[in-house]
């Protein structure tokens, strides 16, 4: 029992620190990719010491449908590249360009769908967490990516995408080690010795 504080402190500084690398992404982009690495490791950790799996399995669905989405995108959007420029090669400029205009949209709209997926699943994460620990930041960040998620199709999202990582860094900032502890004494203290007690 005595590693539980420092596991979940060095789980909280990994947090504290991804958290403000993926706004620091802002100025140099790379940052983020490092930062989102560092919370999922955050969030590991913290599943494992609370006894609470769900936190990280929603996350990596989170990641997985995300790096789905960007593949497929690429995907279509080269093909869409392709189609238009042996359209504009060949002078045929009505069905190989409908076809890349079309692959082209259909690769903005699975994006948008895995993306949006992705922030429920997310979300779900930091749910789990916040119900965990008590710290209901947790619960307001993942809302607020969930719905800067959706209104992306119209850029607001991004704003509200970053004020979500900022308050996923406060809620980090928040928690307590003995938070961490008091959920796994929960655990380990099973249904039967806590009726036991009262």
């Amino acid at each position: 029992m005595t590693s539980i504080p420092q596991d979940i402190g060095t789980a909280r500084m990994l947090g504290i620190a991804g958290s403000a690398l993926v706004l620091l992404g802002i100025l140099i982009p790379f940052l983020s990719l490092i930062g989102f690495v560092l919370v999922l490791v955050s969030l590991y950790m913290l599943s494992k010491q609370m006894g609470e799996e769900s936190i990280f399995r929603n996350a990596a669905i989170s990641v997985v449908l995300s790096i789905a989405g960007f593949i497929v995108f690429a995907f279509l959007t080269g093909a869409s590249f392709f189609a238009i420029s042996g359209a504009l090669g060949s002078g045929e400029l009505t069905a190989l360009t409908a076809a890349g205009i079309g692959s082209l949209l259909a690769g903005f709209v699975i994006l948008y769908i895995a993306m949006v997926a992705s922030a429920v699943f997310f979300r779900r994460a930091l749910e789990a967490l916040a119900g965990r620990t008590g710290v209901d930041m947790f619960r307001h960040a993942g809302l607020a990516y969930l719905v800067g998620s959706i209104t992306l199709i119209v850029l607001v999202g991004i704003l509200i995408i970053l004020i979500a990582w900022a308050l996923l860094l406060v809620g980090f900032i928040q928690l307590r080690p003995e938070q961490g502890m008091g959920a796994q004494a929960a655990i380990q203290e099973g249904p039967g010795e806590s009726i036991g007690q009262t």
